[in-house]
């Protein structure tokens, strides 16, 4: 007996260990010839590669020097919580540790796991397919699916969601636990769903979606109080798990709640929901449908080849019909998974389970018994069913499920998240299951509703299984053992062919003695902060005002740029010093303030930021720049104060080191409240706190985070009638002699009168400071429709005249206002407006029509097709009467030469206001 229990024992693993090799061999194949290349390449491109491998690596280093700073990564400095502008790849950084530790190269590391749980997307597929029908043959198949799929293919180069392999194993312990399993497979149900949810937030969201559908399911189904025990037993370790969560979700929560409103919406993406084209898609190295012209073509990453493959939809008809063909039906072939009738069955079903043994055969036991009995008419050998059980015990028949009924399960669950992967619309109207879904928290952090489609994909495999094992065992009954045998490979070899690639397209990347000196240098210098130069460039972008709104099609040349920068992250994994440097998929407030300052690079107003952002090492790319202009850039930058040659790298990289500079500190800023005179009942309005720096030393505000206000309107009798509160931004960079407005919304009372309203600072550096200013609240015509504008605009000549362009870049020429700027300089006017019309001017609306702006265009004489323009919003909302001294943000051009700079006050799309003001600028 002992020796039969090891025997079996050696068996399962046995079978267990050709099945993973299975799986990675096709992996590796399938792959070829990146599998080839691992150590030193990555898959499609480097973009989100190299983040990837950045994450795994910090996740690593974080937990064996700061555990309890794991979300403060060391890229996008001085940004806080830096690891949550991405998904941290928890899991995975864990799994990848001892490869990194052991290989010190991040690409190896990220690529063996990359391969290995792609593979593993089979294996554990191969187990809940094997359990739920009994079959290895047809859980084989749904593995080939599960892995192959095009889908995910697609998706490879974002390992948060191409590596779905804990997906079935989530459902696998839970299943077996409700039917029986014990308590060791409630403790792998929590493992696996707890891994999975610390992988990244979409694993968690989709995991949770089959989850609940199978806890209600069992939930409708108790018929007694050992079944509440089960369910209850289940929910505590789900609730525990994602109460273990909630630590890795507080970056996120923070990270969300500090979105500017502007940026809340969902972003605007071609891949962002599934689309009925996307149905014919495969990627663009598929070999049997790529080039046929029916089907559309996909890139890797873009993960919107949704083309399930004729194979399997053939096997998920199948599975859905089977319960509908009679005697042959899902029930009777598949009753008990494949397995015996275990003892204690009702007798009412004695006949039943005796027809379905007798068409399947005896059992491993029966057989035992029978051999010594006697010889007796048996198959031959090489024809023994493919379809039948493995001889793993199974649990007590009371609590399973019959086939049927899983048939019908994992159907729903593949027409519910595919209503869902259409995202916002479906069928021509507003998909009311993703909207409400999408209110919950772990949901609402889903950007891309396609992706749900990953469960759509577990669910056919389920399915294909199904198909597969009906048939085998169909032809089985029949005595049709070797059609039963052949039928799984031929579906294998049809799916392999289908689902081939060749020549999916890898990069090298620069790993151990290939990574540049410079970043293997810094691993010995003294802790400090480094800036990678020059930035990314803004393009199209016409508003300066804090917090700044970007996103990639400000960015020239986007993808190029996001390759620069996560290749910086990526390097840092050889020094680990702090970088400015980052990009991933957030663009973090200071981030942005960064790309705008550095427009002008080498100016002195680039380098005062760095200096007094603390940066120490300054890693200067030649090549980065444009043709030629590496030779101009040098010299001036080596001509400013505090920038000292540290060492020159050839043939194209040079590290400087930076001195230090003192901020002013925030009381230091000079502080007005811009309110509106005259607001309407009841109406939102806009006002701003407007901060200038009277010193000689800049001001820098590291703080990313929302500051508050309290607003109390009190009447005129003191009384407090209405009290609220709002946020702001404070400026992040505010040179000497510049004025930063940072503007918050309010609302105004419902009553009219006159009233006072109390604006309270509640945090940050002005906490307990109080403005009060007088406002009325009654009737206030819009301007929006052109009438009753009228007012003035003229550009503050004394207060310019106080401004840092005293010296020298501020100068009259023949009854012509000069400036002197340098090329991308980022600089402010002070202008002042008032409003001598009937109607009001508001600073900001939920669309442009209306507001009320500063309009500036550069022109060039004798190149009127080289316009630009750019704008500048108002302090507050402007009611009749009320006048506003101001600066407007603006930005130089970045081409040297001499330019007309135009100012106009105009409510856009409708009128001009006032007369228009023009300068000269020489670019130098």
């Amino acid at each position: 007996m002992k020796e039969r229990t090891r025997a079996k024992r050696t068996g399962t693993l046995a079978e267990h260990l050709m099945v993973m090799v299975f799986f990675l061999v096709l992996v590796f194949i399938f792959t070829m010839p990146f599998s080839l290349h691992i150590a030193d390449h990555v898959l499609a491109i480097p973009v989100d590669n190299l983040l990837n491998a950045y994450f795994m690596a910090w996740d690593a280093h974080a937990l064996v020097t700061n555990p309890t700073a794991l979300f403060q990564a060391n890229f996008n400095y001085p940004s806080r919580d830096s690891l949550a502008f991405s998904e941290h790849l928890f899991t995975l950084g864990v799994l990848s540790a001892p490869l990194r530790l052991f290989t010190r190269n991040p690409i190896l590391a990220h690529n063996l796991i990359l391969l290995l749980f792609f593979a593993l997307c089979g294996y554990t597929m191969y187990l809940l397919a094997k359990y739920l029908t009994g079959s290895r043959a047809a859980a084989l198949v749904a593995g080939f699916f599960f892995t192959f799929v095009p889908y995910h293919f697609s998706t490879i180069v974002h390992v948060h969601v191409t590596l779905y392999f804990l997906q079935p194993l989530v459902l696998f312990f839970l299943i077996r636990y409700f039917e029986g399993g014990g308590k060791a497979y409630l403790f792998g149900f929590g493992v696996a769903f707890l891994s999975q949810a610390l992988m990244s937030w979409y694993q968690l969201a989709f995991s949770t979606i089959p989850l609940g559908f199978y806890l209600l399911w069992r939930l409708l189904s108790i018929r007694n109080r050992r079944q509440l025990v089960t369910l209850a037993g289940a929910s505590l370790v789900l609730a525990a798990c994602l109460l273990a969560v909630v630590p890795f979700a507080l970056p996120y929560l923070r990270l969300r709640d500090n979105v500017m409103e502007e940026e809340s919406r969902p972003a605007e993406n071609p891949v962002l929901e599934a689309r009925p084209s996307d149905f014919r898609r495969v990627i663009d190295e598929n070999l049997l449908y790529a080039r046929t012209g029916f089907f559309n073509r996909g890139h890797i990453g873009e993960g919107n080849a949704l083309f399930p493959g004729f194979v399997v939809l053939l096997l998920v008809a199948l599975a859905l019909l089977s319960p509908f063909l009679g005697r042959w039906g899902c029930n009777r072939l598949l009753r008990h998974g494949g397995s015996e009738p275990p003892a204690g069955t009702a007798s009412g079903r004695e006949a039943e389970g005796k027809e379905v043994a007798e068409m399947r055969g005896p059992t491993p036991e029966e057989g035992e018994a029978r051999r010594e009995e006697g010889p007796g008419p048996t198959a031959p050998e090489s024809c023994a069913p493919v379809a039948r059980d493995l001889p793993h015990p199974r649990p007590p028949a009371r609590d399973r499920k019959g086939p049927a009924s899983y048939v019908l399960f994992f159907l729903l669950l593949a027409a519910f998240c595919f209503v869902l992967s259409t995202g916002r619309r479906f069928l021509g109207g507003e998909n009311l299951l993703f909207k409400y879904l999408h209110k919950l928290p772990i949901y609402s952090l889903v950007r891309f509703p396609i992706r749900y489609h990953i469960v759509v994909v577990l669910s056919l495999a389920v399915l294909s299984a199904y198909g597969t094992a009906w048939l085998c065992r169909l032809l089985e009954s029949r005595g049709r053992y070797l059609t039963a045998f052949a039928l799984p490979c031929l579906f294998l070899a049809l799916m392999g062919v289908e689902f081939s690639v060749l020549f999916m397209p890898f990069e090298p990347v620069p790993v151990g003695d290939q990574v540049p000196r410079v970043y293997r240098d810094l691993a010995d210098m003294e802790r400090g902060v480094v800036a990678e130069i020059p930035t990314p460039r803004l393009v199209n972008f016409p508003n300066y005002e804090d917090p700044l709104v970007i996103n990639y099609g400000n960015v020239d040349n986007a993808f190029k740029a996001a390759f620069r920068e996560q290749l910086s992250i990526y390097l840092s994994t050889y020094h680990w010093q702090k970088v400015v440097n980052g990009m991933s998929g957030y663009y973090p407030l200071f981030y942005r303030r960064v790309l705008a300052e550095m427009l002008s690079f080498p100016s002195g107003r680039s380098l005062s930021f760095l200096r007094v952002l603390g940066v120490r090492y300054l890693v200067v790319h030649w090549d980065y720049f444009p043709e030629n202009t590496g030779e101009v850039v040098r010299p001036l930058l080596e001509a400013l104060p505090g920038v000292s040659l540290l060492r020159d790298y050839p043939p194209d990289i040079t590290l400087y080191v930076l001195e230090g500079m003192e901020s002013l500190p925030a009381p230091g800023l000079e502080r007005k409240p811009f309110l509106p005179m005259k607001v309407k009942p009841g109406a939102s309005f806009n006002a701003s706190l407007g901060f200038s720096n009277p010193s000689d030393r800049p001001f820098l505000n590291t703080d990313e985070y929302r500051m508050h206000l309290g607003l109390t309107w009190k009447d005129a009798s003191g009384r407090e009638v209405m009290s609220e509160e709002a946020y702001y931004y404070l400026p992040f960079f505010i040179s000497s002699g510049e004025e930063k407005i940072a503007g918050f919304q309010g609302r105004a009372p419902a009553e009219e009168g006159r009233y006072e309203l109390v604006v309270t600072a509640l945090d940050g550096p002005f906490r307990g400071e109080t403005w009060s200013v007088p406002v009325t609240v009654g009737e206030v015509p819009s301007g929006s429709t052109g009438e009753g504008l009228a007012g003035t605009f003229s550009l503050n000549l004394a207060a310019l005249q106080a401004k840092a362009f005293a010296a020298g870049r501020a100068e009259a020429r023949k009854g012509e206002l000069w400036l002197r700027l340098s090329p991308g300089e980022l600089f402010t006017l002070p202008v002042t407006a008032a409003n001598l019309g009937s109607s009001g001017w508001s600073r900001n609306l939920p669309g442009e029509i209306g507001r009320v702006e500063v309009t500036a265009f550069w022109d060039v004489e004798e190149a009127p097709e080289m316009r630009s323009s750019q704008h500048g919003l108002l302090p507050c909302d402007m009611s009749p009467g009320q006048k506003a001294a101001f600066d407007v943000a603006l930005q130089a051009p970045s081409q040297p030469g001499d330019y007309h700079l135009t100012l106009v006050l105009n409510c856009l799309c409708v009128s001009q206001i006032g007369e228009a003001v023009t300068i000269r600028v020489e670019v130098r």
